[in-house]
């Protein structure tokens, strides 16, 4: 039996051994989720505050600062966001002293640089030199079991920011007529200027043949998107296709494109497939017309193939009346609603148009409008309810505004100013040139999706000062 136990006995002290090789394992292991974990959280904190610095320095910048007075913003901005409790470490290993901020070490941990491009950087010292990158490196952390294994704690950050490149408006549903706007005055905003338009203003957005064309000879409103070519493509983008990628416009340097040719039958049917009527090219599950089909009295064309003048009046009187109206309609007791000049009386008849005050309560139809169309197609004035077959607000179009000269001639293309809401008021009621005319009423400026061009040239469109990745490093 003793003979037996003799190997066991032998082996009883490797159990210390094991024991210590775990237990150190053990701490290695806790060394490198302490550690790490607190190297982790203060490397993202670091990267908070250059990013910060940055932006304040290229904003100050912008603003009209010199490089040096930018520097000074930036160990600011450092200076707040050290005070911060959860930053007290990185505090504890930045020093102010001998800061120098007319000098890119502004001190042995913070580097701030200027350049006139982000990529690549090359340090400048001239005025373009709009791009900041701040850099901070090599600050210590305190430890907590990493010493013991030689680990250094030790974290670096680095941030580019800048002006962008021009942002430009970037849409998915825009409608191929266009409006005829103004730019606004130097220093003004189209936000104020509304592109010269009131609101709620009824306004031409597409000309029938035999008139005089706000575009130019050749030219009634129609516009070639990105990726359209011809009646067909045109049809459909005014019926509601989708777009498979988005079309940008930048205001300081894009145009539009015009279609030249009047387009009468695919115009006809693209519009009109929002008041209903589909044919086997556009259906109505794939092109749904709107809930709301009521139109009201139509608008005729005056005998030079423009909208007759016609004014609004409120509980607050005309609304911009002519001197003409003003004169006519003198001691005449004048009820809410619309009036239209008539060439051929000359006097101002009362009209029930369903503006978009009207669209939008979901107003009843007028009883005065009745069911119009001609031969197989019937515009029904009603409201229903929202299906595969009818959606709401398909009577609102995003469209491009352009400043009009009347000079182009052709296919060619226009200044693009912004795009425009438009609430739709009647459908195009024939298929004749003459007739196929559009009638909108101006809501409001449609928004965009601003994106970046990502073009590197310097445009006088609008920018934002934004983040870049600092080339050639891992830190940012």
């Amino acid at each position: 039996m003793s003979n037996y136990l003799k190997p066991l006995r032998k082996q009883q002290g490797n159990i210390i051994v094991v024991f210590t090789i775990s237990l150190l394992s053990l701490i290695g292991l806790s060394a490198l989720a302490l550690d790490g974990g607190h190297m982790l959280l203060s490397k993202t904190r670091l990267q908070n505050i250059v990013d910060s610095a940055a932006l304040h320095a290229a904003k100050e910048i912008d603003l009209g600062a010199s490089h040096d007075e930018a520097r000074l913003a930036a160990l600011a901005i450092i200076n707040q966001n050290l005070q911060a409790t959860e930053n007290a470490d990185l505090q504890a290993s930045f020093t102010y002293t001998s800061a120098d901020e007319f000098s890119i070490s502004v001190t042995p941990h913070l580097e701030i640089d200027f350049s006139e491009r982000p990529d690549p950087f090359i340090s400048s010292t001239l005025g373009s030199a709009t791009y900041v990158k701040v850099v901070m490196h090599d600050l210590a952390l305190s430890s907590y079991l990493a010493n013991v294994f030689g680990f250094d704690k030790e974290v670096s950050a680095s941030a580019l920011a800048g002006p962008s490149t021009e942002i430009v408006d970037c849409y998915n549903d825009l409608a191929p007529i266009m409006a005829c706007g103004t730019p606004p005055p130097p220093g003004g905003s189209q936000d104020d200027h509304l592109f010269g338009y009131d609101y709620n203003q009824i306004q031409l957005m597409k000309t029938g043949s035999n008139s005089d064309p706000e575009v130019g000879p050749g030219n009634f409103q129609i516009v070639r998107l990105p990726g359209d070519a011809g009646g067909n493509d045109a049809m459909r983008s005014l019926a509601g296709a989708a777009f498979q990628n988005d079309i940008c416009f930048s205001p300081s340097t894009a145009g539009l494109e015009t279609e030249p040719g009047n387009t009468v039958g695919p115009i006809y049917n693209g519009l009109n497939t929002r008041f209903g009527i589909d044919t086997p090219q556009l259906p109505a599950d794939e092109y749904p017309r709107d809930v709301n089909t009521c139109h009201g009295d139509l608008i005729e064309l005056d005998s030079n193939n423009a909208l007759p003048e016609i004014v609004q009046v409120t509980a607050m009187g005309p609304v911009n009346p002519s001197e003409r109206f003003t004169t006519k309609m003198a001691g005449e007791t004048l009820s809410q609603g619309y009036y239209a000049y008539d060439e051929d009386t000359d006097s101002y008849q009362t009209q029930d148009f369903y503006d978009y005050e009207d669209y939008d309560a979901t107003a009843e139809c007028p009883a005065s409008a009745a069911d119009s169309g001609q031969g197989q197609d019937v515009f029904v004035n009603n409201i229903v309810e929202a299906s595969e077959t009818a959606s709401v607000d398909r009577r609102i179009l995003n469209i491009p505004i352009a400043h009009c000269t009347g000079d182009e001639n052709g296919q060619t293309t226009i200044n693009y100013l912004g795009t425009g809401c438009f609430y739709i008021m009647q459908p195009i009621t024939s298929h004749g040139g003459q007739d196929s005319f559009i009638v909108g009423q101006f809501i409001e400026n449609c928004t965009s999706e601003g994106a970046a061009s990502w073009q590197a040239t310097d445009n006088n469109g609008p920018y934002t000062i934004v983040l870049y990745h600092v080339p050639d490093s891992s830190d940012s």
